[in-house]
């Protein structure tokens, strides 16, 4: 028998994250970078990620070295990202969004979040 300890609500954030970049060249790369992270989610989908050589490889290829180890898993919650000129737009349900506000840093994005509960768009 299991028994479930954790606290369960509302799930439902509906944030709403801008990361506006310099140029559109870092948006493509953040966003590049994110994708290729997603890709290995996708395959390896329900088993441990947590800086496989995979994950290491992309990482390595991006430059990007502000992961732990628990963000990786939080890609499950999103899909690929298509860049819009010099900004990444995300509409989410998920709090979870650590994996993603990383790789916008990396790539030098000013980063805006809101809940669209008390700011409809």
């Amino acid at each position: 028998m299991k028994i479930w300890l954790s606290f369960s609500g509302e799930h439902s954030a509906k944030l709403r994250i801008i990361g506006t970049f310099k140029t559109s060249g870092d948006a493509d790369k953040a966003a590049a970078c994110f994708n290729d992270l997603l890709t290995i989610e996708n395959k390896k989908r329900g088993s441990n990620l947590y800086f496989s050589d995979e994950v290491s490889q992309v990482m390595t290829k991006h430059k990007m070295h502000l992961f732990s180890e628990n963000d990786p898993e939080q890609l499950d919650f999103f899909q690929s990202l298509h860049p819009e000129d010099r900004q990444i737009i995300i509409n989410t349900d998920e709090v979870e969004i650590q994996a993603l506000i990383k790789i916008m840093i990396n790539y030098g994005a000013k980063i805006e979040i809101y809940s669209k509960h008390d700011y409809p768009a």
